[in-house]
This record gives structure tokens, C-alpha cells and sequence, in this order.
């Protein structure tokens, strides 16, 4: 299998990078049009949020995304794709692009994002935080510096 051809590659990206299960039956009937299933832990569905901060072309930004990993086949721990559910960018210009010229379901939002330690994810709409997220102990793995 040929890996995918990406429009942009970014360099010096800080991210943090949430990994977790959720409601296993609400997933399989959300995926279910779309052909997919969600991949499954322990009777759960497995999902992801992640917060970067970089820049696009001189353009800095914050993003974060919220997904589940999806398989072709119902009840399986294989991860075979991710299925984007919702995505918030800090640039209305970058989530105007994705929205209008990728079809995905982007918004133009507050955003903060920390790798620190601790680190931290702070999505806001403008009279509105939808979620605050504070990582506490040593939750390095898979850091580079």
C-alpha cells in the first residue's frame, strides 16, 4: 500500500495528544452509514482528541481534532482508519479552507495548547469553554524534544 501524499507537511509541531474508549454503541451507530465500525478495547470504542500548535506558510496556528479509530470489521481492535468527528482551528482563515475545500467538519475556535509539563488543551468558543484538559504526572511518552 502506497502512503497517502499529504498537501502539507509541518515542521516544529507541539502536540498533545489524548487517547482513550468511549460509548461503544453510540459510535457503531454513528459509523454505521458510512460503512465503518468503530475498532474496539475491552467492549469499547477507541478514540483520540489531539491539539497541535505550528504554522502554515508563516501562518501560526492551533488545531484540535476529535476521532475515533475505525475498522471494516464490526468488533475488531484493528485500526484501519480514523474517522474525523469534529476539528477546531484558532485561524478562520485554515478552518474556512478545510471546511469549503475538504468537506471536514472544521470551525474557527479559541484554542491553547501546551505541552509542558503539564500539558494542557483549552477549547473555547467566544462565551464558551468546551473543553479544558490539564495532564498530571509523567505523561512524556512518545515526546520528542
Amino acid at each position: 500500500m502506497k502512503p497517502p501524499k499529504y498537501i502539507a507537511e509541518l515542521k516544529q509541531v507541539r502536540e498533545v495528544s489524548l487517547f482513550g474508549v468511549a460509548e461503544l454503541a453510540w459510535w457503531t451507530k454513528r459509523l454505521q452509514c458510512e460503512g465503518l465500525f468503530p475498532t474496539t478495547s475491552c467492549g469499547r470504542a477507541q478514540g483520540m482528541i489531539s491539539g497541535i500548535a505550528s504554522r502554515f506558510m508563516g501562518l501560526p496556528f492551533r488545531e484540535l481534532v476529535i476521532a475515533v479509530f475505525t475498522t471494516r470489521t464490526a468488533g475488531s481492535d484493528q485500526r484501519d482508519g480514523v474517522f474525523l468527528l469534529h476539528a477546531f482551528n484558532s485561524s478562520r482563515l485554515l478552518a474556512w479552507s478545510e471546511r469549503t475545500f475538504f468537506s471536514t467538519p472544521y470551525i474557527h475556535s479559541q484554542l491553547d495548547v501546551a505541552i509542558g509539563p503539564p500539558a494542557t488543551l483549552d477549547l473555547r468558543l467566544p462565551e464558551l469553554r468546551l473543553l479544558s484538559v490539564k495532564l498530571v504526572g509523567d505523561s512524556t511518552e512518545g515526546r520528542n524534544s
